[in-house]
């Protein structure tokens, strides 16, 4: 995937992951992470979420407020 938008041109990235004691969502991270570390870039910002509806909610609110965004 980041290859992909990294194709498409794109350069800022922010993360909403799992948890850490889930291996496939520390495996999706990590590999998005290297995909952007090959081509000199590190996410802005990451925030970890549970995988439910309150959880991704919550990620993406802090996530907006990391960025400075206004909901």
């Amino acid at each position: 995937m980041a290859d992909a938008l990294l194709e498409a041109g794109h350069r800022r990235f922010a993360i909403i992951g799992g948890a850490a004691g889930i291996r496939t969502a520390v495996d999706r991270r990590d590999g998005f992470v290297e995909a952007l570390s090959r081509r000199g870039l590190t996410p802005l910002v990451e925030v970890v979420g549970d995988f439910s509806r309150d959880g991704g909610y919550d990620a993406a609110q802090r996530l907006a407020a990391a960025l400075g965004v206004q909901p």
